[in-house]
């Protein structure tokens, strides 16, 4: 009853003149309990109540208590009550205003009208209006696509300005690509602009391997999909392209649900791919071999380090846009003095390093050739580690030892002799020995694995093999006591059974030897090249072999015991599927992973067409 009593005033003088004891508790008390009524009565009849701010709720004035509410009407009816741009300026206790609580409440169009009758006050109150590139740029960190999209329609941004180089950078890590590439095409030298992360766009986009195809990790019918779609006008299409199967892509679309498949995801992920290029494009303007001389000591050390980190990275894309523009910048280096061929190998990026092959002969020879300050050759680089080398995405050490032996016998045949006997700095070590020192631990790991999953196979062979030879001498159905002919020897299930049994003895006899093999290996460097896959690979197979052949005997067996009229046999012999699938499912997968990074590792690819023209490097 005390709030209400208080809203009536003293009862002395004009009801809208000011008061020096008015009570404005009652004011802030109906606000938070969202009593707008009571609210807009008490602001008539006390219009400088609307500059008072909540002692017991964070300095809160009314204003921001309707922003806080999301009311558009009652914000329309308080904004008239403000005279002056102090009062549009008035900061609760986190310092923050009326309008800088729009980028921080949930993305709604109410809020995008909050934020327009704010900034329609503030443009009238304040010539030039308020610092709405710092607006933008905090709907850009919250998440707030809405509110960011109107007020980069009222900003007006300035070449000059951070925040404009950083809502580039921001767009990338954000996926709002739409404003990057508007801001981007009207003032190209933003790309190397500084932005408050004392970084560039530039920078910030070869930092971002999601925003190109070559940063993106898909599965193979994902690339597949991937490939096929076309990104125009919001929709899906098929392209041209020969290289994948289109029928598959559209068979599957049409089959199953977009949306449950994933394709959705996958178009976003190429649309995204398509701006990104979009923007280097644009970016590419002030790389071109007259535009580079214009720029800063500091925004050229922008370029520099951007190549790097794509090249770190397998960014391709970012890197041969960049070639075709300026091939002068092929020659970049990083702080250790390595080229970014160099840099590929250490992070084992092929794609980066297959660009090697769009120079000549004689030039690929001087690359090969030439050192980092360590004096490490491009050999020597096989030998070296990186945070960026992602070997843990390859399945087991044994493989990655495989794909590290994969790397020097390539560079290897690529190298001339003194190279290979080139002798580095820091170890004074030769490239051969220099790799196989900092691969001891990773062949030990190598062996232990082969040894684990050999041992393992082993064990379930032998028991394959000591039931099949059992099997085989107490044939279903029994022998003639007369001439030991088995009983059931005329029915085709019974041959199927002896088939089956044979090729099951065999096949786990066969894949015991093959994984003995491999336990009694020397476990030599090169052996995981070649040798011991093969064996593994052959292991694994006849393994396969055997227990698909085992069922089948099993299956053949229960035909053979029940009648054909039992209702047993059929569903009991569909069962008999499970420990193959479960084979397949767990096992196989790692036996493919074998065979390719064995016989098609696909790694290498020296029919790369880029014509960079003449680019000498100091030797």
């Amino acid at each position: 009853m005390y709030w209400y009593l208080s809203l009536k005033g003293d009862g002395d003088g004009d009801e809208n003149s000011c008061n020096d004891n008015t009570d404005y508790e009652p004011l802030f008390h109906a606000a938070k309990l969202s009593k707008w009524d009571v609210v807009m009565d008490f602001i008539k009849k006390h219009p400088e109540a609307v500059t008072e701010t909540a002692p017991t709720d964070d300095d809160k004035t009314v204003l921001h208590y309707a922003v806080d509410a999301v009311r558009v009407d009652i914000v329309k009816q308080l904004l008239p009550f403000i005279k002056d741009k102090d009062d549009l300026e008035i900061m609760d206790g986190e310092c923050c205003t009326a309008l800088e609580y729009c980028y921080m409440l949930p993305d709604k169009d109410e809020m995008v009208e909050i934020a327009k009758c704010l900034v329609q006050k503030t443009e009238e109150l304040i010539a030039g209006g308020v610092d709405y590139p710092y607006l933008l740029v905090e709907a850009f960190i919250n998440g707030r696509p809405k509110m960011a999209d109107y007020l980069y329609k009222v900003t007006q941004l300035k070449t000059d300005d951070p925040r404009a180089a950083q809502l580039i950078s921001l767009s990338f890590s954000t996926k709002r690509f739409d404003i990057a590439c508007d801001l981007i095409q009207q003032y190209p030298s933003l790309a190397v602009a500084e932005d408050y992360s004392d970084n560039s766009p530039l920078n910030e986009l070869a930092c971002t391997p999601s925003a190109f195809f070559s940063g993106s990790q898909l599965k193979f019918w994902e690339k597949w999909i991937y490939h096929d779609l076309q990104c125009s006008n919001g929709f899906i299409s098929r392209t041209n392209n020969q290289e994948y199967p289109q029928v598959f892509c559209v068979i599957i679309y049409m089959v199953f649900n977009v949306k449950n498949l994933g394709i959705n995801r996958i178009y976003q992920m190429k649309l995204n791919h398509v701006r990104s290029l979009e923007i280097l494009s644009c970016m590419c303007k002030v790389l071109t071999t007259e535009e580079i001389k214009n720029l800063t000591t500091k925004q050229e050390k922008f370029v520099e380090t951007a190549i790097i980190q794509a090249a770190e990275r397998g960014l391709v894309e970012f890197i041969t846009h960049i070639f075709r523009v300026n091939p002068n910048l092929a020659k970049t280096t990083d702080d250790k003095g390595r080229n970014l061929f160099q840099v590929a190998v250490e992070c084992r990026q092929a794609q980066v390093f297959n660009l090697i092959h769009g120079f000549n002969k004689d030039t690929k020879k001087t690359l090969m050739s030439l050192t980092d300050d360590d004096d490490n050759n491009m050999l020597h680089m096989a030998g070296l580690f990186s945070p960026f080398a992602h070997t843990n995405r390859i399945r087991g050490a044994a493989l990655q030892i495989q794909k590290e032996l994969q790397w020097f016998e390539e560079l290897e045949s690529m190298a001339s002799p003194e190279d290979l006997e080139a002798v580095n700095d820091t170890h004074d070590m030769k490239p051969r020995d220099f790799f196989s020192k900092n691969h001891i631990e990773l062949v030990k790991e190598g062996e232990k694995s082969m040894k684990e999953t050999a041992t393992s196979c082993t064990v379930v062979c032998a028991l394959i093999v000591t039931m099949m030879f059992a099997a085989a001498f107490t044939v279903p159905g029994g022998n003639n006591g007369d001439d030991g002919i088995p009983i059931l020897l005329n029915r085709t299930a019974f041959r199927v059974f002896i088939v089956a049994d044979a090729i099951s003895l065999f096949t786990s006899t066969t894949s015991v030897m093959l994984f003995l093999g491999i336990l009694t290996s020397r476990y030599a460097e090169e052996d995981f090249l070649i040798s011991l896959p093969r064996k593994m690979i052959l292991g694994l197979l006849t393994l396969f072999l055997s227990v698909a052949a085992m069922m089948i005997a099993f299956a053949a067996t229960l035909f053979l015991i029940f009648p054909k009229d039992s209702w047993i046999a059929v569903p009991t012999n569909l069962v008999t599927a499970i420990p193959i699938a479960s084979f397949i499912w767990m096992q196989f997968p790692y036996l493919v992973e074998i065979f390719i990074s064995t016989y098609m590792p696909g790694t290498f690819d020296k029919n790369v067409k880029l014509n960079l023209g003449k680019v000498r490097f100091a030797v």
